[in-house]
């Protein structure tokens, strides 16, 4: 029986969303080209530890989802564990308070060296396998790209966010929630990747 191979398991995935390979790499960062290369095995994704992450965030997939299509001795399945700071919680639902001193920490691969995590509060972005007690884990960029999901404060609910950015530069979410950014609206940054524990430390 053949494996099933990396490049495989992404492009399954990425027909079972409906998505373009022009679609998925503009999300990435990559040229159609690239990804059509990594899709079809001529291309690895060593270069980039987080890249299998960002695969699984902007696809929708539970964590870990494709790294397990890798093999044992990859170099993205070897990263050290590093401790990042947890900067509050953040609404997936209801807006969450400002984000400011970090209550926690959270062990992830080294390939998050920089990236912050934040708590999820509420259900509105299931669609996007994000569930309220999970960890987003964050990289700081004020200008993330359409398709990402993004954390906001949003002026006019004094509050932090956790949503999809679409082109029409709108915060949008399951509960036919939306938000037309404005200029006192400020973006920390964009997701990475989602961390589930099995036992929260604190509730």
């Amino acid at each position: 029986m053949d494996t099933v191979s990396f490049g495989d398991a992404l492009r399954e995935a990425r027909s079972r969303k409906n998505m373009t390979q022009n679609q998925l790499a503009e999300i990435l960062g990559l040229t159609q080209g690239g990804l059509a290369h990594i899709e079809s095995g001529r291309r690895g994704v060593e270069r980039d530890p987080t890249i299998v992450m960002r695969m699984e965030a902007a696809l929708g997939l539970p964590p870990g989802t494709l790294l397990r299509f890798l093999p044992e001795e990859h170099p993205i399945r070897q990263v050290a564990e590093i401790e990042i700071p947890v900067i509050g919680s953040v609404g997936a639902g209801p807006a969450c308070a400002d984000p400011s001193d970090p209550e926690d920490r959270l062990s992830v691969g080294e390939a998050f060296a920089g990236c912050v995590a934040y708590q999820v509060r509420g259900d509105s972005m299931l669609s996007e396998q994000i569930r309220s007690g999970d960890y987003i884990i964050v990289r700081s960029d004020p200008s993330p790209r359409p398709g990402e999901i993004v954390v906001a404060w949003l002026a006019d609910l004094d509050g932090c966010v956790c949503k999809k950015l679409t082109r029409s530069n709108r915060l949008v979410s399951d509960n036919d929630w939306s938000h037309k950014l404005t200029e006192s609206d400020r973006i920390y940054g964009a997701m990475v990747a989602v961390v589930r524990l099995a036992r929260p430390h604190h509730h």
